[in-house]
């Protein structure tokens, strides 16, 4: 957390992050980890998710708990998409890489 907070120059705004992060961490966490049943993938799409949070504090100043939840949940889902698509395409281009190696060998 300490990465995000580092993120906001407003006092306010770090108290609020604090508060957000609090409040949705585990069940961001807990679906980020359903979407893709990796302990290390989920983490790693947690701090994204939480760096995009912190990024845009001052979009949150005015929005009522269920829109923070809501947005939030929805940059974890997109960032866990993005994630799973990002793998695939690297694990075509080992794949594809070994095959190549086996056409020359």
């Amino acid at each position: 957390m300490a990465l995000c907070l580092a993120l906001i120059d407003d006092e306010y705004d770090k108290i609020n992050f604090k508060k957000i992060y609090d409040r949705y961490a585990d069940d961001v966490f807990r679906r980020i980890y359903k979407l893709v049943k990796n302990q290390q993938d989920a983490e790693d799409i947690m701090q994204e998710t939480w760096f995009a949070v912190a990024k845009n504090m001052e979009f949150y100043r005015e929005k009522d708990e269920d829109s923070i939840r809501a947005y939030i949940l929805r940059i974890a889902k997109y960032r866990s998409i993005t994630f799973y698509h990002e793998k695939e395409k690297e694990k075509k281009h080992q794949y594809d890489a070994e095959f190549e190696d086996l056409a020359d060998g």
